[in-house]
C-alpha cells in the first residue's frame, strides 16, 4: 500500500472516530435533558418563599448531577438542583448553583429570587434585597417581587422602604376588589409597619379593610388586637383576641400569622388586667410552649401572684 494510500486510511479513520464521539456526546446530552424534562413533569417548579418547589416531590439529584455533567449550560438541571439543596436548607451550596443559573441567564428571575431567599435564611438581608432589587428590575410588573422585598426591608426595620414597595401593589390594584390572592396581607403588613412608626389611626383603616377581605383570617384579628392594646382600648383588644384565638384553634393551631403565640401572650395580659390571675397564667403558659419568650417574664410574676394568693388563703 502506497504512502498515500496509509494517510487516506488514517484520515478517515480519524474523522470516523471523531464523528462517533460526537454522536456519542449528542445522544448523552439528549438522554440528560429528557431525564430532566421528565423530572420537570414531576415537579411544580413554583416561586413561593419558602418551599422553592412541592416539597412532596423526592428529587433525583443523580440524574440532575448527570445533566449537568453532559452539559455545563443546563439551566434546568441547575435550577432543579439548587432548589434540592435549598429545601434541604443547604443555603450555602444552594447559592452556588443558583449563581451558575445567574451565569447562564443572567435576565432569568429564577436565580435572582431564590438565591435571595437562600440569603434571608441566612441573615444575609443587605444580598436578600440586592437580589429581589433585580428581580423588581426584570419585572416591575409583578407584585410578587415587590412584597418580597417588603418582608426583607421589615427584616432590617427599615419601615419606609417597606411601606413604599407594599404601596406599590396597593395603589395598582382595585381596593375594594382585589385580584392579588395576597392583598389582604398586604394591607396588614402595612400597618404593621406604620404601627413600628407609631402611626396608629393611619394603619386603623388598612386592618380593618384586611378583615373586610377575609373574615375568617386570624392573623388580622391579632394585628388589630395589638394595635388597639398599643392606644389602650383594651376592650376591643380582647375581644379581637378571642376571635383570632377562636379561629387558630378552629384550624387546629395552623395559621398565616408569623407569631400565633403573640394572642395568647396579649390575651394573658388582659387578663391579667381585669384580675382574672389564672386565666392569665393559662394564656401566658400557652405563649411560652408555643416559643414566646416575652411572655415568660409575665408568667412568673402572675404564678407568683397565684402562689402568694394560696397561702394568704390558707
Amino acid at each position: 500500500m502506497s504512502r498515500r494510500k496509509i494517510i487516506i486510511v488514517i484520515a478517515l479513520t480519524m474523522l470516523l472516530g471523531f464523528i462517533a464521539f460526537i454522536a456519542t456526546s449528542l445522544i448523552r446530552t439528549s438522554l440528560a435533558n429528557d431525564e430532566v424534562a421528565d423530572y420537570l413533569q414531576s415537579v411544580e417548579n413554583i416561586r413561593n418563599y419558602p418551599q422553592g418547589y412541592d416539597k412532596g416531590a423526592t428529587a433525583d439529584t443523580d440524574r440532575l448531577l448527570d445533566a449537568i455533567k453532559y452539559d455545563d449550560e443546563n439551566y434546568q438541571a441547575y435550577i432543579l438542583y439548587a432548589q434540592s439543596l435549598h429545601n434541604e436548607r443547604k443555603y450555602d451550596a444552594a447559592i452556588k448553583f443558583y449563581q451558575k443559573t445567574i451565569s447562564i441567564a443572567p435576565d432569568s428571575i429564577d436565580g435572582y429570587w431564590y438565591r435571595s431567599q437562600c440569603y434571608a435564611h441566612l441573615k444575609k438581608y443587605d444580598k436578600a434585597i440586592a437580589d429581589m432589587t433585580k428581580c423588581v428590575q426584570l419585572d416591575p410588573t409583578s407584585y410578587s417581587n415587590y412584597f418580597a422585598r417588603a418582608r426583607l426591608y421589615g427584616s432590617v426595620n427599615n419601615r419606609i422602604s417597606a411601606i413604599r414597595d407594599y404601596d406599590e401593589i396597593i395603589n395598582r390594584e382595585d381596593y375594594n376588589h382585589p385580584k392579588y390572592p395576597s392583598f389582604a396581607l398586604v394591607l396588614n403588613n402595612k400597618a404593621f409597619s406604620l404601627m413600628e412608626l407609631g402611626k396608629y389611626y393611619e394603619a386603623l383603616p388598612l386592618l380593618n379593610h384586611a378583615i373586610s377581605l377575609q373574615q375568617n383570617d386570624d392573623t388580622f384579628y391579632g394585628s388589630r388586637g395589638q394595635l388597639y392594646y398599643a392606644v389602650g382600648d383594651f376592650e376591643k383588644s380582647y375581644n379581637d383576641f378571642n376571635r383570632a384565638i377562636r379561629i387558630l384553634e378552629k384550624n387546629k393551631n395552623k395559621s398565616g400569622c408569623d407569631d400565633p403565640a403573640s394572642y395568647y401572650y396579649y390575651r394573658g395580659l388582659l387578663h391579667s388586667r381585669l384580675g382574672l390571675a389564672e386565666a392569665a397564667r393559662v394564656d401566658l403558659q400557652l405563649a411560652v410552649q408555643m416559643g414566646s419568650v416575652k411572655a415568660a417574664k409575665p408568667l412568673h410574676q402572675i404564678e407568683q401572684v397565684i402562689g402568694k394568693s394560696l397561702i394568704e388563703n390558707i
